[in-house]
């Protein structure tokens, strides 16, 4: 099945926030990105306890100060990561169609 980010049905849109960050929208941020000199820092909105993590990649930002939306911090260091990290954040993604 495409993903509903890759494909031309999803309403999706690029906010720029101006610099090097940038958020993901569709009804709300969903993602925000943040390019960094070796890896991309993702902010995904979402909370922690309800993301489901098998490789163990998400980070718990809850309670801490952060540039982001949501309790769920990625880093993407290599291309290898994409697909792990297209699966957390298709999950917030998701989650606007639900809340």
């Amino acid at each position: 099945m495409p993903s509903p980010l890759s494909s031309g049905s999803a309403k999706c849109g690029l906010i720029i926030n101006g610099g090097e960050n940038d958020a993901y929208k569709a009804d709300t941020n969903f993602v925000d990105v943040v390019i960094q000199n070796s890896r991309l820092r993702l902010a995904i909105n979402m909370k922690f306890a309800d993301v489901i993590d098998p490789k163990g990649i998400c980070k718990d930002i809850t309670g801490v100060g952060k540039w982001g939306n949501g309790d769920v911090e990625v880093g993407l260091d290599s291309l290898d990561m994409l697909d792990d990290v297209m699966v957390v954040i298709e999950q917030a993604f998701r989650l606007q169609d639900v809340e």
